[in-house]
């Protein structure tokens, strides 16, 4: 069913109405190069197809230095909640836990757990909602980090440049409802702007709709910083300083051929974001990565929004210029590149009917 308040705002509507806008560019600048339509995903030769969405997650975070990334471990959703289990204590990982799968977007299928019973059941839903996907047979189980706040850091670099650009800055501001000591909490949705958006959504959640908040007891509604999970997206691109681009590109040296992608990372505070100190990356993407701040509906228009985005095309394409030329690379097919994404896209559309 079609939320008409959604399609009213415009930081609802779909991925395709704000790339489709801008493929005419793309084409005119692959035709104009003469290089393949796939040249693009060389930007990253440390992902597969550059970190197009239809990569590994688990192996891209192994690409992070150890103390920078959450305890996680690849787990085959088809072996038994027991040997799991097991997996689960021989990686020192505790509850509360994170959920999701191994090739995933946007906080699609994306699980706080709470304890062994409640894994258990989440195991054996999801087993019986993905049987016969194969792309869905691999999940992470993944530590919850008890930090107080989440950002996105989009990154860039320029070949022969010591330094790296951060182009885009976000804050993710959890989906809460304030309490008044006699609503529940479903109750309380329904009076939010924000959270009566995401009622189908939510409906996935642990917690129990009956519960009547504190009055002034702030409650989270899901602890997945993601839009598709009710979390805005605060512009804060003006924060961005040399001190804080000096310490990213610090981390991107230890991803060799990393130039082009987001840090989704939580933390404490954005001094210690600023500083690097007890913050942990828990997610690495790559081209198919958005600027989200152009999402913060406060700051930007849908216009304003195309062209930061825009912008972030042609400095990919300024990447792929500096690491490839037709000659000395072998590109990847562009039957092989279709195919992998119908396949990708076949995929998420499985995960969105099953897993919603």
């Amino acid at each position: 069913m079609i939320n008409s308040d959604k399609i009213k705002q415009w930081e609802y509507w779909p991925s395709w109405a704000f790339h489709l806008p801008l493929f005419p560019m793309l084409l005119v600048k692959v035709l104009k190069r003469g290089y393949p339509f796939t040249h693009f995903l060389e930007a990253n030769p440390c992902f597969f197809m550059s970190g197009h969405g239809n990569e590994s997650k688990f192996k891209t975070l192994e690409l992070l230095p150890k103390e920078l990334r959450p305890k996680t471990i690849k787990i085959n959703i088809h072996k038994s909640s027991d040997l799991i289990a097991v997996e689960i204590e021989n990686a020192n990982i505790s509850f509360p836990l994170i959920l999701k799968p191994d090739i995933g977007f946007r906080g699609l299928g994306v699980f706080k757990i709470s304890d062994a019973r409640e894994l258990k059941t989440k195991l054996e839903f999801i087993n019986k909602r993905l049987n016969g996907l194969e792309r869905g047979r691999y999940f992470l189980i993944q530590e919850y980090l008890n930090l107080q706040e989440e950002y996105a850091v989009f990154y860039h670099k320029d070949q022969g440049e010591n330094k790296g650009r951060i182009s885009s800055l976000t804050k993710k501001e959890f989906l809460e409802v304030l309490g008044d000591g006699t609503s529940s909490i479903s109750q309380l949705i329904e009076l939010h702007p924000r959270a009566k958006l995401y009622k189908s959504v939510l409906s996935n959640e642990s917690f129990d709709p009956e519960y009547i908040p504190n009055k002034g007891e702030h409650f989270r509604l899901s602890d997945i910083g993601n839009h598709s999970r009710g979390s805005r997206f605060i512009n804060i691109t003006d924060l961005i300083n040399d001190k804080m681009e000096a310490k990213f590109t610090e981390i991107a040296k230890d991803i060799p051929n990393f130039n082009y992608g987001r840090f989704d990372l939580k933390c404490n505070s954005i001094t210690d974001l600023e500083n690097g100190a007890n913050l942990r990356i828990i997610e690495l993407n790559g081209i198919v990565a958005e600027p989200v701040h152009i999402y913060d509906s406060q700051t930007f228009s849908y216009l304003k929004a195309l062209k930061v985005l825009k912008n972030h095309w042609n400095i990919l394409d300024s990447i792929i210029d500096q690491q490839v030329t037709v000659k000395d690379r072998k590109l990847t097919p562009t039957k092989v590149y279709i195919r992998e994404m119908k396949s990708l896209y076949h995929y998420k559309k499985q995960l969105e009917s099953r897993l919603l």
